[in-house]
């Protein structure tokens, strides 16, 4: 299911998928009472699997859409305490309905349970949809647009929207300093229109332009990945568009996926920009 997963998460109506895939989650355990030959009871946990992934990985995507990134970590602290509480209670009266009851009977009310729940929600659910519809439209072209660049190739569209999310749109008036080098690194910048010089004074050329790069690229990967200062200056040579994402969420976001273009990428940076630097951790093996 990862694969239609991945599909689905572009759909502007999460929050239905989501109650779908709670659905068929739910009435698979349920419909094991109907059958003793194994092969049923096997695929009726495929599906059920399936299920669970849609929802694991939807609702959160669902919730980045519906909810401001101001009060997104507060929210997520809800949804999970909430997860975890269920399943406590679930633990706690599991054993209660074993005790008065048949095993059959517990499965039929497990499997039946979340359906009937979800009836009087679903309204609740349209809404989420139609109150994001808003929020989707406005980070839809800067998903596209990371989506282009290699760094991002192997990134959920759970990322990407979590990324495009808390982005900074800015915009720069030519011959600006968009970063200067040996200033601390806090984020990454993505050209989407426009050029921009990149100097630095380590190189052989002593402050002169050492690359000129153009949409759609990246930049301030090298200071993120190895906790360093700035190796580089940034200057603007026309008016630019540019993302700025915020270190932290960047990082954030490299921990779900590999991403070889972006290591091999900054390692040949780093060469032209501070030759004599010794790289560490991941990016010293491609270094090297």
């Amino acid at each position: 299911a990862a694969g239609l997963v991945n599909r689905l998460s572009a759909s502007p109506h999460l929050a239905r998928i989501v109650a779908l895939g709670l659905v068929t989650y739910a009435i698979p355990t349920g419909l094991l009472v109907l059958t003793d030959q194994a092969w049923l009871g096997f695929t009726a946990q495929v599906i059920r699997g399936a299920g669970w992934l849609v929802v694991d990985v939807l609702a959160i995507t669902a919730m980045q859409r519906a909810v401001s990134p101001e009060v997104m970590a507060r929210v997520f602290g809800v949804m999970m305490t909430l997860a975890v509480g269920g399943m406590a209670a679930g633990a706690l009266v599991t054993p209660v309905l074993l005790d008065v009851t048949t095993l059959a009977t517990v499965l039929v009310l497990y499997g039946a349970i979340t359906p009937i729940l979800l009836l009087p929600l679903y309204p609740r659910l349209t809404a989420i949809d139609r109150a994001a519809k808003d929020q989707l439209a406005v980070i839809e072209p800067r998903v596209r647009a990371l989506r282009r660049l290699g760094i991002f190739a192997a990134a959920s569209r759970t990322s990407l929207e979590r990324l495009a999310t808390g982005l900074e749109e800015r915009h720069v008036a030519a011959d600006e300093y968009v970063l200067r080098e040996g200033d601390p690194a806090d984020a990454l910048y993505v050209l989407i229109d426009g050029e921009v010089s990149v100097i630095a004074k380590q190189h052989r050329t002593r402050g002169r332009r050492v690359a000129t790069l153009e949409p759609l690229t990246y930049f301030g990967e090298i200071g993120l990945l190895e906790e360093i200062p700035r190796t580089a200056s940034v200057r603007t040579l026309t008016e630019c568009d540019l993302f700025r994402i915020d270190g932290d969420d960047f990082l954030e976001a490299l921990n779900g996926f590999d991403s070889p273009s972006l290591l091999d990428g900054a390692a040949r940076r780093l060469r032209r920009t501070a030759p004599s630097y010794e790289p560490k951790g991941e990016l010293a093996d491609v270094a090297s």
